[in-house]
């Protein structure tokens, strides 16, 4: 519970790869850890307070914050971690044009048991509009589904993600990642981050209290903001000459048109 913010910052172009920083920040939250291993993502003063059990701890904390570098092949999309290993598709942009997300392709190379491998097995235009908190996607909508058979083992038992690892919403138009619900990522496990499950509370409500056909409100991560610029439609402008000789081409079809039925009527 909480307010949790993934931000992406595209740090500098290397030629085949973008170099790219990863901020995980979250307010107001409570933060499980398994076994004996502690990962401080907080400063000193964020702790409120902190409360053992059989099989796990709880830190309550007012702030927390992590952050990463990894890059992006331009190619393919793919995602590498500093030391050069591949992680599959980055979930941030379906690249339309160039190398798109295609079924049986490496999502996710590196998981939670060593190199399980996680492929995509469903991609489908779906004529539907996405709504998250912040915004409203017109469709089409892109669908991504990935599923693998990879299990983690935990002080709590086995945890399997062999049904559905990950489900991927892209806007139709750009190509732009709109939400999303998964236990990991390529661009978040190239930073190390294992398992995390985002839940949109207000997703989740309006999922299951305002069905409507044609729309679609879904309670994984959500898009909130951008500054990435996709372009807008450039508007052509003629010359008068050339307006001139448009309206003329248009009149000589008309009566040509005119012509022929008064030819057709009188052959009547």
């Amino acid at each position: 519970m909480g307010d949790t913010y993934l931000t992406f910052t595209i740090l500098g172009d290397e030629g085949d790869y973008l170099l790219m920083k990863l901020i995980l920040e979250m307010f107001n939250v409570t933060i499980k850890q398994f076994g004996d291993k502690t990962v401080v993502l907080w400063p000193e003063s964020a702790l409120i307070s902190k409360k053992t059990l059989d099989n796990e701890t709880l830190f309550n904390v007012t702030e927390a914050r992590y952050s990463c570098t990894y890059k992006i092949r331009k190619e393919d999309s793919m995602v590498f971690d500093t030391a050069g290993t591949n992680y599959g598709h980055t979930i941030l942009w379906d690249d339309l044009g160039n190398a798109p997300i295609t079924v049986d392709q490496p999502f996710q190379l590196v998981g939670f048991a060593g190199n399980s491998i996680s492929k995509v097995v469903n991609v489908t235009s779906l004529d539907v509009s996405v709504i998250t908190r912040t915004s409203n996607f017109t469709k089409p909508v892109i669908y991504v589904r990935t599923a693998g058979g990879m299990s983690v083992k935990t002080p709590i038992g086995e945890v399997s993600f062999s049904r559905t690892d990950a489900i991927l919403y892209f806007d139709g138009s750009t190509g732009m990642f709109v939400t999303g619900l998964f236990p990991t990522a390529p661009d978040l496990a190239a930073c190390g981050v294992k398992l995390v499950y985002f839940m949109d509370q207000w997703g989740m409500y309006m999922s299951k209290n305002h069905k409507e056909d044609g729309k679609l409100y879904t309670y994984g991560i959500g898009f909130y903001d951008t500054n990435a610029e996709f372009g807008v439609a450039e508007t052509v402008q003629f010359s008068k000459s050339e307006t001139d000789a448009a309206y003329l081409y248009t009149a000589v079809v008309l009566l040509l048109v005119l012509a022929v039925v008064v030819a057709w009527r009188k052959r009547q």
